[in-house]
């Protein structure tokens, strides 16, 4: 990640709108996603990232550990999230 961004993290990270899309390659296919995107005036790509074979969601900026949990915590968080705010209502 851009160590000078000036964007808030949780935007840089996962934000879309009109003109700004996330998404994941295959690293075999990142030289064929850079000549698709220098055939197309006008459009930036920005690599904020890479995926692995670790279980789970590593997130460093500028050195820095923001975010380090493990797959199982993660699925846990999904499935219950809206559950969880329904027994609240």
């Amino acid at each position: 990640l851009d160590p000078n961004a000036t964007t808030r993290l949780d935007a840089l990270l996962f934000s879309e709108d009109h003109s700004r899309i996330v998404f994941t390659a295959s690293s075999d296919d990142s030289d064929a996603v850079e000549r698709i995107v220098e055939g197309h005036h006008g459009v930036q790509l920005t690599r904020i990232g890479k995926t692995g074979s670790e279980k789970g969601l590593h997130l460093r900026r500028s050195g820095q550990t923001l975010v380090n949990l493990e797959g199982r915590r993660l699925r846990d968080v999904y499935e219950t999230a809206i559950p969880s705010k329904m027994e609240v209502l």
